[in-house]
């Protein structure tokens, strides 16, 4: 059960990871587009045309595509009321060699789809059908949520991700396109743990945005796609844009063959191979199903850039779209949620946008409504799911040039000040108590730098005041948040996400060394065990019974560790497929080792007092005792903290 193979797992269960591929292709950097690669460093200056621009952008791109081997891509670019570049790259089909054309290629856009979710709902209050601050118990008839100490679950708080919800990946995806259940059920019958009050903290969930999606079903009357579709979607003019899936002809989420026939191809990439993968179906509709093309997505960006208005057809009305950039909760100066949408700052500017990704497709819609300026740029494959962000982050920040705003003077801290804020912190986004969360716990890293800065993620971030901090290659802000000790315990990302500081009971390297100390000292006793097998005989029936369980409690432990390191192997080996087989016969027999390792563990401890008495055994065999009994009850404790003393599997 090595580190390696958790992160694998983690990979697949957070849609990063790519399946074995077995097509090798070949990405070329494109010679006609050499020199305009060779100037993407140059960022300083606003394009002063089309023409330029359209140049920066294809070295960027190019750039992106080699490194990242994408093989297609499609983007729009929207400024002052306009589009100012639409245009695919690379591939929707690599077999058949079909370029993508953004006119008509369909590509996932994954939670992007979240902000037209919540557009919807603001469409619902704006018409009065809804309220924020209401408990969305009143709107659900199919189930409810139980009454809880966090709070009463509300649509201000799952539009801000701040209802509480552990994260969920139970039933997201189906094999099986014929054997899909609804939203609904779905919803009803994954209800997520809640681990955080209500409206306090930053919890992104995509349940939460299904719930909210189902409550526009519940209120409208109409199934969520054909909802989207009538009030978003044709308004717009955004013929080449769904909600529904590619299922079989007559499914009741079923696309249109004019739209399945022009669904890029999505591909994986995994150690110099690329591929050709099944579409996604994904069953919380609402949290990410949408697919879509760059000039449908143009027309989106500018309508919301709008007031929520194009070509004399509004979705929402002036005063909605004012509430839509305005924060739900006023706790924090630096990024948010914002009615689904996700806001930070480039340059000194305030954006407004949202990424996405499923197994094989990645995006990103990145707006700055002061500059009435927005980006939109998916892939269809790749090893690099935030490559879309960087395309358009890289974008944005050279079509700001020299209007770029300092974001207020850099203040020196010294590094003891600074190491205040170093250490391991771990997402709000995670599973808490369950063998997934195990499986799948990452933190990140916050270093102090020689230059009086914090290294996290390979950013190097400035001081800008108390907690406060700026990202020296973008200008996003950063914010460290003090308990009432006044001790560093979480910080506020750049991108909107909350991290904890990591402790004891969810340091994950505290049960990596409980099961290596485990596995070390079972040998031992396994060792000590066979040499012994000559000495005489211990006379004391309980003490020699005792003797013998502790050899037999070392085997089941190596045994219950194998098991659990094969296991493990073969769901990291499987890539994203794990979701579909987890949990599987042998984490269901390493769960029941655990919980035989815990039986005999109490026999043992129980038996510590008659093992300390006899005279029998030499003070070197009771030491052995006594620090293996100890070895396995730390083993428990961290076991625990995990929640894997049970058949606890999501």
């Amino acid at each position: 059960m090595t580190k390696r193979l958790m992160t694998g797992l983690l990979a697949a269960f957070a849609l990063m990871l790519g399946s074995v591929a077995q097509a090798q292709t070949d990405l070329d950097v494109p010679e006609d587009h050499a020199a305009a690669a060779d100037s993407v460093e140059q960022d300083s200056n606003a394009p002063s045309s089309a023409a330029e621009l359209e140049a920066y952008v294809d070295g960027v791109v190019d750039m992106a595509m080699f490194d990242n081997h994408i093989p297609g891509v499609t983007l729009s670019i929207v400024q002052d009321g306009k589009p100012v570049l639409i245009k695919g790259y690379g591939y929707a089909d690599v077999e058949k060699q079909v370029p993508v054309d953004p006119y008509t290629s369909g590509f996932y856009i994954g939670s992007i789809t979240k902000t037209m979710t919540f557009t919807a709902v603001m469409q619902l209050v704006e018409q009065g059908l809804v309220d924020i601050d209401t408990d969305v118990n009143k709107y659900l008839t199919t189930f409810q949520f139980p009454d809880s100490k966090f709070g009463p679950i509300t649509l201000r708080a799952l539009m801000a991700h701040r209802a509480g919800f552990e994260e969920v990946a139970k039933g997201m995806w189906v094999l099986d396109p014929t054997d899909i259940p609804t939203m609904g059920e779905w919803l009803r019958d994954n209800i997520p743990a809640r681990v955080f009050p209500v409206g306090e903290t930053t919890a992104y969930s995509n349940y939460g945005a299904a719930l909210a999606g189902y409550i526009v079903e519940e209120v409208s009357g109409q199934q969520y796609e054909d909802y989207v579709k009538e009030h978003i979607y044709e308004p717009l003019g955004m013929t080449h844009t769904t909600a529904r899936q590619p299922l079989p002809e007559g499914s009741r989420s079923a696309m249109s063959a004019e739209l399945r026939d022009n669904l890029a191809s999505v591909y994986s990439h995994t150690e110099g191979y690329q591929k050709k993968e099944d579409h996604d179906v994904i069953v919380p509709v609402a949290a990410g199903s949408v697919t879509s093309t760059a000039s449908d997505m143009a027309r989106y960006m500018l309508a919301n850039l709008n007031g929520g208005e194009l070509d004399g057809v509004r979705i929402y009305s002036p005063e909605t779209a004012m509430k839509m950039q305005e924060k739900l909760y006023d706790d924090r100066p630096v990024s948010d949620y914002y009615h689904g949408f996700r806001t930070s700052e480039i340059r000194g500017y305030s954006t407004m946008g949202h990424t996405g990704a499923t197994f094989t497709s990645f995006s990103s819609l990145l707006m700055i409504p002061e500059l009435d300026l927005g980006v939109f740029v998916s892939v269809n494959g790749g090893d690099n799911n935030i490559s879309p962000y960087e395309i358009s982050e890289r974008i944005i920040i050279h079509m700001i040039g020299d209007r770029a705003r300092k974001v207020q003077p850099h203040i020196s801290l010294s590094q003891e000040e600074l190491e205040a804020y170093a250490g391991s912190y771990q997402t709000t986004r995670r599973f808490f108590k369950n063998f997934v969360a195990a499986l799948t716990a990452s933190s990140v890293k916050v270093s102090v730098t020689e230059n009086g800065t914090l290294l996290i993620h390979g950013n190097e971030y400035i001081p800008l005041g108390q907690h406060e901090f700026e990202n020296k290659a973008t200008g996003m802000l950063l914010m460290f948040q003090a308990n009432d000790k006044g001790d560093i315990d979480a910080f506020y990302s750049d991108v909107g996400s909350v991290y904890q500081r990591v402790t004891t009971s969810t340091d994950i390297n505290q049960l990596y060394l409980a099961l290596g100390l485990l596995f070390l000292f079972s040998v031992f006793q396994l060792v000590s065990g066979w040499k012994r097998r000559s000495d005489p005989p211990i006379t004391n029936t309980v003490v020699k019974r005792l003797s013998m369980m502790l050899v037999v409690t070392a085997g089941l432990a190596l045994v219950t560790l194998v098991i659990g390191g094969v296991s493990i192997a073969i769901l990291a080996s499987m890539g994203n497929e794990a979701l579909f087989v987890y949990p599987g016969l042998g984490v269901t027999l390493y769960l029941t080792g655990v919980l035989l390792l815990l039986m005999f563990t109490v026999l043992l401890l129980i038996g510590m007092y008659p093992v300390i008495r006899t005279r029998e055994l030499s003070v070197w065999r009771k030491a052995h005792y006594i620090i293996y009994v100890l070895v396995l009850l730390f083993f428990l404790l961290r076991a625990s903290d995990w929640d894997m003393i049970g058949y606890n599997y999501w």
